[in-house]
This record gives structure tokens, sequence and C-alpha cells, in this order.
């Protein structure tokens, strides 16, 4: 069954471009989709705006790959050169991330800190079957939030510098307000991504931590193995995940349609359970729509008459591809403010989670606060009063504190 009632819009320019980049986007294209590709790459097209969406998408593999299995004779030899020497230096970029993330597997069993990871080279591993083929920038793991103290220790022990310089007790503040920090390693040119809850917390779309360490997965990497999410968790995840930074990005899609393909006996009945008791639901069928609408992903009928239900997805989808095709100001959402946040906020159904959604990115003090004024643990609260004033003076009254 196919959604034929969300009518994409039709692109006044680079509609061949985008469509190969769709074709593309797959680990095992369809004989009629490499019959496509084989047709479009014999047209003229635009091969700078091509692979300056495809390196944005942060695909660029995956169309090496499908260049790779057709006739490249039409296409301009220094972009093929290009696109593969991308392709060889994200693989040894991945082979590289995936060593140290089994040495810190092994660092944090050492030291007794349960451990497990998405994303990156798990979900390459998982969802992909091939470390080559999709692009990540940096390892994301999880611990408990009981060993968040020690897990940053050992870090900055193996030579990581941490997002923020807190003392013990700023980081257990800190852990309760957020839910990750980022560490960076010079020499090795490693970001680590520390979580101890996998979402924000405090939302009611957050799964409780204690529940995804009741049951995980192992990956295995050669003889060495590392905890993982479910699938099933993994699904809500990157949905959640994608609806949070507004889609975006084409790999996060790509992402959603490889683990249902590799994925085909998902637990469909606990994944609908879950979105329910999370407050998920609507990020849950937006990325499965998203997933099946630009990349041709299966999904259960019962899904399918769902996604039909909501009429607020076919418009959030044809907003998404237009962002995603068009070369924005700022392509990077570390410059967004929260009026570029549109399409998470209304993938957030709950009138608490939308309350909560103000909440939580105006009042909650962050290091910027505790660099202007060193305050005891007692008199915390004071800091929601100093992020306040350093607002007022920021926005109100242009002054950078």
């Amino acid at each position: 069954m196919t959604l034929a009632s969300a009518t994409l819009p039709a692109q006044s320019s680079g509609q061949a471009e985008i469509e190969l980049l769709l074709c593309c986007s797959h680990t095992h294209p369809a004989p009629h989709q490499l019959t496509r590709i084989q047709a479009l790459v014999r047209q003229p097209l635009d091969w700078t705006y091509l692979v300056e969406r495809a390196t944005h998408h942060n695909i660029l593999p995956l169309v090496d790959r499908q260049l790779q299995q057709i006739d490249s004779s039409s296409i301009p030899s220094e972009v093929l050169a290009q696109i593969h020497a991308n392709f060889d230096g994200n693989f040894q970029r991945n082979l590289h991330l995936t060593a140290e993330l089994l040495k810190l597997s092994q660092l944090f069993e050492t030291h007794q800190i349960p451990m497990l990871s998405f994303k990156g080279p798990i979900l390459a591993q998982i969802a992909y079957g091939n470390l080559a083929l999709r692009q990540f920038l940096d390892i994301d793991i999880l611990v408990p939030e009981a060993d968040v103290v020690r897990a940053n220790q050992l870090l900055v022990e193996r030579g990581y510098q941490s997002q923020f310089a807190l003392t013990e007790s700023q980081q257990i503040v800190y852990a309760g307000l957020r839910n990750e920090q980022w560490f960076w390693h010079e020499e090795k040119q490693v970001c680590v991504d520390l979580h101890w809850s996998i979402l924000p917390k405090h939302f009611s779309f957050t799964p409780d931590p204690q529940l995804l360490w009741l049951k995980t997965e192992r990956v295995e990497f050669g003889s060495q193995s590392i905890d993982t999410l479910t699938p099933e968790h993994l699904l809500l995840f990157l949905c959640a995940h994608g609806a949070k930074h507004n889609w975006w990005r084409l790999y996060w899609i790509c992402d959603i349609a490889e683990l249902l393909r590799t994925h085909p006996d998902l637990d469909w009945a606990n994944i609908h359970s879950l979105a329910g008791r999370f407050g998920t639901k609507r990020m849950l069928l937006l990325g499965l729509y998203l997933a099946h609408q630009l990349l041709g992903a299966v999904l259960p009928l019962f899904i399918l008459t769902e996604i039909e239900s909501d009429p607020t997805l076919p418009l959030l989808s044809i907003e998404i591809h237009e962002r995603l095709f068009q070369i924005p100001a700022n392509s990077d959402d570390s410059s967004w403010t929260w009026r570029d946040y549109a399409i998470y906020r209304r993938t957030i159904t709950s009138l608490r989670d939308r309350l909560w959604y103000w909440v939580d990115t105006i009042l909650p003090p962050t290091p910027l606060e505790w660099q202007i004024v060193t305050l005891p643990r007692s008199l915390f609260p004071l800091y929601y009063l100093v992020r306040l004033v350093r607002l007022i003076l920021k926005h109100l009254f242009r002054i950078d504190v």
C-alpha cells in the first residue's frame, strides 16, 4: 500500500538531481532504481548542486556505491574522483572511530561502568551492514546517570577534553538538567557524545533510561561485541531524534529505511505500545512516513492507516521535502534559534510537553551562567535568576554575556 494522498511539491529546478539523490539513498536499490540512476546520469545535471546536497545530507558513500554499479562514462571524471575520495576518507575515519569505540568499551568494562552505544558504528553495522556506507562524525555512548561522574573522569584521563569544565558537584547538577555532554580528543580527532538519557530529560516522550537497560542487543565487531538498544527502541529513538532536528538531513531518513529493511520482523505491537506510552506517536509516524514516501520503505498496513488519519503529516512532509533540497542560508543547526524548530514543536502532541519545551528552552541554567558567577550548591536555584538576567541583557539590550 502506498500513500497516494501525500503529493510532494514540484521543484522548479534540480528535479533530476533530487531524483538521483533519492534513488542512490539505498544500500540495496531495486533493479528499477538502478535503471533509473543510469538514465538520470546521462542527462545534463548540475553536479555541483548534487555533490553539495549529497555532502550536506551525509549520503556521498551511498552515492558512490550506486555509481560504481552503473556505466559511469557520462559522469565528469573529476566528479567521480571527488565522490570516491570522499568514500575512501569516510571509510578510514569510520574504522578509526570504531576502533576507539571498542577501546572505550573495554575501558568502561574494566571499570565496571555499564555502557551501550547507538548511532555511529553500531547503526552502520546493524542497519547498513557495512561500516563504509554510513557517514558519522562521533561516538555516542549511554551510561547510567549514577555513573556520569566516573565516566567523565575516565574520558578525561584518556585524554579527552570535556565540553564544559565542571566540578564534580556541577557535573551532578548538570546531569539532572540535561542528557548529554560531548568530549573532544585533539590528538585522536575523535568526539565522544556521552549520554545518560537518549533524549532531553523531563519530556514524557523520553523513555525511562532504566527501561532501555532491561533488554539490550549485542553487536559483533570481530571478536568483540557491544551492547546497543533493541531495534524497536532504536526505531523510536531515530524518529524522535530526526524530529528534534527538523529532519534537515536525508541520512536520518535513510537510517530508518535501512533499519526497516534489515529488521522485517520488528515487534510492531510493542513499538505501537511504546509510542503511545511515551507520547512519540506523531514523531514515529512522521519518520516512518518520510522513509516510506521518499525512499519506498515497506510499512505494515495498520501503520499506513494511522498515518493517513493524521492530516498534519502530509503538511510536515512537504515542508521537510522543500527544506531538504534547497541550499539553506544556515546549513548548521547549531546556529538556529527557536524559530527554526517549528517542525519539531509540531510533532509534540502533549500540551504538557509543549509547555515544557518552552520551560526547557528558557529557564534551566547552563554552564554559561556558572562561568559568570560561582555559587555554592545550596544557592544553586539563584542560577535561574542569573540566566533570566543574562537572556534579557542578550536579547533585549544586545549585550553579549
